[in-house]
């Protein structure tokens, strides 16, 4: 998939330029080339997955004419491959000391804090990904997540399920025993904790206070493109 990207810096490149972020910030002396240079490929196979079918990050001419562009300068899209670096090495049995260190990196670079062990779904997106933070919870295909959001576990690590299909919107958060259905919007600065949130539902605040609707709009068919 790496090779139907539009890439910035080439594989090499970037697997280079990765480590050389990592002896800048955290100057142990230790060595991440060779590491990185092996799962460089593969987590940009799966960035090429997730980004192809994100019409955010997609360029999108039409429905089989998609071949997004990765740039390592554009924060979001850089941000969205050094959680799947961390979280291929992580999987794949490889040094995780240099995981250890992309995930440090990644909070440093982006507020972001994605730790390797949580399962993403292969297509998401981050749009604005400054001060998230998303941990073990159970979560659907075609998330859509905005600036400041949270996805956590209670004081018992207790997480929460998300569906297919669900956007939440900046500051919002889903805590605890808390479940999500498919295709629902959580609006912005809403804390779900410990909920149950039925599918096709908007979650906003109104004077204060949370309130539920009807979403008769179609999450996936929106934010995603929906290819294989």
């Amino acid at each position: 998939m790496a090779g139907t990207l539009n890439l910035s810096l080439s594989g090499e490149e970037l697997g280079d330029y990765v480590a050389r972020q990592l002896s800048l910030f955290f100057p142990d002396g230790y060595e991440c080339g060779p590491c990185l240079r092996f799962h460089t490929a593969e987590a940009l196979s799966r960035l090429g997955h997730c980004l192809a079918n994100s019409v955010w990050f997609s360029e999108r001419t039409g429905p089989s004419a998609v071949r997004p562009t990765f740039n390592h300068l554009f924060s979001d899209h850089y941000a969205t491959y050094l959680y799947y670096l961390a979280n291929t090495i992580a999987i794949n049995g490889g040094d995780r000391k240099v995981a250890d260190k992309i995930f440090c990196l990644n909070k440093a670079l982006h507020a972001l804090d994605i730790y390797y062990e949580v399962k993403m779904p292969e297509i998401f997106t981050l749009s604005h990904s400054v001060g998230t933070v998303i941990g073990r919870a159970d979560i659907g295909e075609y998330l859509y997540i905005y600036q400041g959001c949270t996805i956590g576990g209670t004081h018992n690590l207790t997480y929460p399920r998300i569906g297919r299909g669900v956007v939440m919107y900046g500051q919002s958060q889903v805590i605890g025993n808390s479940i999500i259905g498919d295709n629902c919007i959580i609006g912005a600065g809403v804390s779900i904790i410990n909920q149950v949130i039925p599918s096709n539902t908007i979650v906003a605040l109104v004077d204060g206070i949370p309130s539920l609707r009807d979403n008769n709009s179609d999450v996936v068919g929106k934010y995603f493109n929906l290819r294989k």
